[in-house]
């Protein structure tokens, strides 16, 4: 089932917490996809389905990756779902494994390990899970930051484009993206959108700044090399008690990024939250979630329809329960990573 191909490989890998949980809400959603994630919760149903509907959602991403030639292993298979687990061994998707730094430590997603810059040789590592820390491994040299999170991080060739607090003059560790510029990437920082927190009855409890980017847009190369960065419909940013709406805060964006050579491009509004959550191959094929009209439509207009490839299923629950799209679950992988004794096979 999967492909040997030279080249690039990529991660993904299923999440071990919270996933099974029957006391369900919606931990981060943003604040202008609020009905979106209401419907999707009130349509969750029992444990079982809720089980169920991650499992459907995975297996259509590796499905998708399959189709658009991005060969892949799954990292930490042993902690999907016993039934996912069986499926997917069965199948022959090879499983790579890494074990958790410390007792009680829960691994997240493959896209929190690192940030490959593949065309600089640099791997932004986290610190946490990746030891030793910063030092050359197998030519790629590795710095220890916070920006290893890589649902903080849309990259592309040359640009990465990160949130920043819009009330605050700089990024976290401001000196890692001075250093990222220094040596010749394109760092571009917009403000952060607005999120907020869906209790079990549906009440929106919450609104707050969330770091992660690619809960909110999603980035692809032209084939051209254009930059294009998909704004979510849900996108708003600003203070939390004056919200931009969603006109004033794309044309926020819009300006930053087209100083810096990026189209920006307002998705209309989608049944799906996180809609802009994607990858791309270096062939320039790009994955989205099924169901995923309007980001597909702006997509063909990009790279032609050929080169998208949708998943079977939309990917609702992920994103809905889990903070996680498409992109959060696949991260490219250099090859010191699948070094014997930086992890062991599954």
């Amino acid at each position: 089932m999967t492909s040997t191909q030279a080249g690039r490989l990529w991660l993904t890998g299923f999440p071990e917490y919270g996933l099974q949980h029957t006391h369900r809400q919606v931990p981060g959603v943003l604040l202008g996809n609020v009905a979106v994630a209401r419907t999707i919760l009130a349509d969750s149903g029992d444990a079982p389905r809720f089980s169920r509907q991650f499992d459907a959602e995975y297996r259509s991403i590796l499905d998708a990756l399959l189709e658009a030639g991005m060969p892949f292993r799954v990292l930490n298979l042993h902690a999907a779902t016993s039934n996912l687990s069986a499926q997917l061994r069965a199948d022959r998707y090879p499983g790579f494994r890494i074990d958790a730094p410390e007792q009680g430590s829960t691994f997240l997603y493959p896209r929190d390990l690192m940030v490959y810059l593949r065309s600089h040789d640099i791997a932004l590592t986290s610190a946490t899970w990746l030891k030793p820390g910063a030092g050359d491994r197998g030519g790629v040299s590795c710095w220890p930051t916070c920006w290893s999170e890589g649902g903080r991080v849309l990259f592309s060739d040359d640009t990465l484009v990160v949130f920043r607090h819009p009330e605050k003059a700089e990024a976290p560790e401001q000196e890692t993206l001075n250093r990222l510029r220094d040596r010749g990437l394109r760092v571009v920082e917009i403000p952060a959108g607005i999120f907020g927190t869906i209790d079990q009855e549906g009440h929106l409890s919450g609104l707050f700044h969330d770091h992660h980017i690619d809960r909110a847009a999603g980035l692809v190369r032209g084939p051209d090399g254009t930059g294009h960065l998909l704004l979510g419909p849900g996108y708003r940013t600003g203070p939390l008690n004056a919200p931009l709406d969603a006109h004033e805060s794309i044309a926020v964006v819009r300006r930053i990024c087209e100083a810096a050579g990026i189209q920006v491009h307002g998705i209309p509004d989608t049944a799906l939250p996180y809609a802009t959550s994607l990858v791309q191959s270096p062939e320039g094929t790009v994955v989205i979630s099924g169901g995923n009209e309007s980001v597909a439509e702006v997509l063909e207009t990009i790279i032609g329809a050929e080169a998208v490839v949708p998943t079977a299923l939309p990917i609702t629950h992920f994103p809905t329960f889990a903070s996680a799209g498409i992109h959060c679950l696949v991260t490219e992988s250099p090859d010191f990573l699948l070094a014997p004794r930086t992890a062991t096979p599954q």
